[in-house]
């Protein structure tokens, strides 16, 4: 009687087992398996069965039966990794698809784990099988959060680098297109600004070929186009519906803007993204690439996001716009009241005391008449010291309260800081009073100089002398990043800048450069 109540207990405990065994394997979405090598016999657990699309285990389940929803792409490379693992007698975790009755697809882990008898042969494999479909998406949607969030923080780095690095702020927005061409394999990039006025975009900017061309010097033909013949159904869709477009051929899409153009240039597909602030459409980047493309949600995600930064760039050129504008405004009328104030008041008194002296001198009182040209005089010498005051606050703040060589060495600490960069400044000879604007010219020709040379070189050094020679003053910045071409056509102002400068002053300025010597801007002035 023990044992039949033994037996009974054993077989309850054996029967608590199973269920908790196949309640966690429910749970887990985890099936296990033994296979036969020799005769093909199969068996698996209810929740195994489940997972690879069979109803359930019947009398005479076979390897291959157990294989037949398995996607026919991936059989192959099932039936080989499977192989190996009996051949070698070592475990092999195999992945693939299985096709369920109700159409839906399952991604599958399995893992195959030879067992040996006491020869030494492969007497079974036993294994498991996993649905692994859940934490693949979920996987997938990290891989996407972390693409577009690495994609997000680069150009927010570039930017603020090139914040920090641009004597201007007019090519602020140059990083994040550079981002954009980067991350997708643009072609080329057009901005549109929204015309709050008359809700219409127009053209603004254009990135190709590495740069930031603005309004008239670029080539696309609206850059010379009015607002009304800019504007087309495709824009006023996107401004009215807030959403992306996709033109996937430019050949066969009659409505796709500047189409010609477009074709001339041998664009196909073009992705068209606003720039959204506070729920409104602030412009418009379109993307535009030289090969057919598709464009997955999480590149879409990535070039919105990218889109609603050029914003902050774009608004920050436009506040720095402002203060300049503001700037000189305010500088034009403290010149215009230190005028009033003092020169023009001073002439009012030279020429009031002149005519006095000549109303004196017509009556014969030349002794009057000689007081009043003194006075007219002494007028004269304070309102020409007035000017020279009112010429010395035009002076740059940096050469205010120090010398030409602390204001450079200053300069190139501040822009150096916090740069994977070595900057250095040395001062040689023995100093020399220079002119007021000699000191200008030299301070303005360095800053443009080293400005270059981190915007464009990307140096890992740069050296600034200021050399005192018995009969010349030299001012050289040195560079080893990438060179370039001095006598190629360029855009904006600064070597032209430079040599202007420097021959204000009766020097001169050489540039020295090669693709892979770096750069050698020397300004030599004759003592």
């Amino acid at each position: 009687m023990d044992g039949a109540h033994e037996i009974d207990r054993l077989s309850r405990e054996l029967c608590e087992t199973r269920q908790t065994l196949a309640d966690a394997q429910r749970l887990t979405k985890t099936g296990n398996w033994v296979i036969d090598p020799i005769s093909g016999a199969a068996s698996m657990s209810a929740e195994g069965y489940k997972i690879v699309g069979l109803p359930g285990k019947t009398s005479s389940d076979h390897f291959m039966e157990c294989l037949a929803k398995v996607h026919a792409d991936d059989l192959p490379e099932v039936l080989r990794r499977f192989q190996e693992s009996v051949q070698t007698g070592e475990p092999r975790p195999i992945h693939y698809r299985v096709l369920q009755p109700n159409g839906e697809v399952t991604e599958v882990e399995t893992i195959a784990q030879p067992v040996h008898d006491s020869s030494g042969c492969v007497s079974r494999v036993v294994g498991t099988v996993m649905d692994v479909t859940e934490r693949n998406r979920i996987r997938d949607a990290l891989r996407v959060s972390e693409q577009l969030a690495r994609g997000q923080l680069e150009a927010l780095m570039r930017m603020l680098d090139a914040l920090a690095r641009e004597a201007s702020t007019d090519r602020l927005l140059e990083p994040i297109l550079r981002t954009i061409a980067e991350q997708f394999g643009a072609h080329s990039m057009t901005v549109w600004l929204t015309d709050e006025a008359s809700n219409r975009v127009e053209f603004a900017f254009q990135f190709l070929g590495d740069r930031l061309l603005a309004g008239a010097d670029a080539p696309h033909p609206a850059a010379r186009l009015s607002l009304d013949s800019q504007d087309n159904p495709v824009w006023q869709a996107i401004l009215s519906t807030k959403q992306y477009r996709i033109c996937e051929d430019v050949r066969t899409d009659p409505d796709v803007p500047f189409r010609e153009y477009n074709l001339a240039q041998g664009i196909i597909t073009i992705l068209v993204v606003p720039m959204l602030v506070a729920a409104k459409v602030a412009g418009m980047i379109a993307i535009t690439f030289r090969e057919p493309r598709t464009f997955p949600p999480e590149d879409i995600a990535l070039a919105q996001a990218l889109a609603n930064q050029s914003v902050l760039s774009i608004q920050l050129m436009r506040l720095s716009e402002q203060s300049r504008r503001a700037a000189v405004i305010a500088e034009r009328n403290r010149m215009a009241r230190d005028v009033h104030d003092t020169l023009a008041q001073g002439l009012t008194g030279v020429i009031v005391q002149l005519e006095a002296a000549d109303d004196a001198a017509s009556m014969g009182l030349e002794r009057e008449a000689t007081e009043h040209r003194s006075r007219a005089a002494e007028l004269a010498r304070a309102g020409l010291q007035e000017a020279r005051r009112s010429v010395l606050a035009l002076r740059p703040q940096a050469l205010e309260h120090q010398d030409l060589a602390t204001a450079l060495n200053d300069l190139v600490s501040r822009m150096a800081t916090g740069k994977a960069l070595l900057a250095v400044f040395a001062r040689r000879g023995a100093p020399r009073e220079l002119p007021l604007s000699w000191e200008e010219h030299l301070l303005r020709i360095g800053q443009e100089a080293l400005t270059n040379a981190l915007r464009h070189a990307r140096p890992r050094h740069v050296a600034v002398d200021l050399v005192f020679d018995a009969g010349e003053v030299r001012l050289e910045v040195r560079d080893d990043g990438q060179g370039f071409d001095p006598a190629a056509p360029r855009d904006g102002n600064g070597l032209d800048g430079m040599r202007s400068r420097a021959a204000a002053m009766g020097g001169r300025l050489t540039i020295e450069s090669a693709a892979d010597g770096g750069t050698t801007v020397v300004a030599i002035l004759p003592l």
